[in-house]
């Protein structure tokens, strides 16, 4: 074979993969989205820090994480289910309903809460608002004040 069959055949199996990411971005940030569900909700299985605030702005990463903690010093998730992810805006962005299974750390007694989590595709990567009255309300008094300035994060 010679160096030119070689490179159109290169440019022949590159084409497809080109084209698909140009033609379907919106279907390239939904698998994105899919994947980052699951990393931060087996994260929240796994009381894991870095999955939790992966999703956040590099400013709001370390209020964010101590909230987590001190969610984590009270209640335990045992379970998830994600009922529903609609996208909006050309898949820009997402309203996920999550359905958690936890107990209090001092009860055996199990309950769901249903989460409303709204994601949005951002500089390349998909961002939990965490700012919102259904955070305040899941975290309660670990819900950190943290100023509502955006963070110059690449």
């Amino acid at each position: 074979m010679n160096r030119r069959s070689f490179l159109l055949g290169l440019l022949l199996l590159g084409f497809p993969v080109l084209a698909c990411s140009v033609l379907h971005p919106a279907s390239t940030r939904k698998k994105m989205l899919q994947d980052d569900l699951q990393q931060f909700h087996v994260g929240l299985l796994a009381q894991t820090r870095p999955e939790l605030v992966r999703p956040l702005p590099l400013s709001d990463r370390e209020p964010w994480g101590k909230a987590w903690d001190c969610y984590f010093h009270r209640f335990r998730v045992i379970d998830y289910v994600i009922d529903a992810v609609r996208f909006h805006d050309d898949a820009i962005k997402a309203d996920v309903s999550v359905q958690v299974t936890g107990h209090a750390l001092n009860a055996l007694a199990t309950r769901q809460q249903a989460w409303r989590e709204k994601w949005v595709y951002d500089r390349n990567k998909w961002r939990l608002e965490v700012r919102t009255e259904a955070f305040r309300e899941i975290l309660g008094e670990c819900y950190p004040e943290v100023s509502s300035e955006k963070s110059g994060e690449p």
